[in-house]
């Protein structure tokens, strides 16, 4: 439990990936989530829904930003799934 409002961004997650992240989207989750959290709250929430260490999530955020290969139509279908399920990334 990290407490409100980060436990509702894992609910976010756990609702719009009921199956868990798929490898090939990581980096655009992690690029989305970057939006509107903090790195060290995206480090936690992402520890908390898939168990990787907030330190390695740390490491692959900063590549995931950083990767200017990264298909921007895969962030654009990640970033719609979690809307859907109630992102906001410039709710207060």
């Amino acid at each position: 439990m990290l407490g409100p409002p980060l436990d509702d961004v894992v609910d976010i997650l756990r609702h719009a990936f009921p199956n868990g992240v798929p490898e090939e989207d990581t980096e655009a989750v992690l690029v989305v989530l970057s939006e509107g959290l903090s790195e060290r709250n995206l480090a936690l929430v992402v520890e908390e829904f898939t168990g990787i260490s907030r330190y390695e999530v740390g490491q692959l955020t900063a590549t995931a930003l950083n990767n200017r290969r990264l298909d921007r139509a895969k962030v654009a279908r990640v970033e719609e799934a979690l809307r859907r399920k109630g992102w906001d990334p410039d709710e207060d």
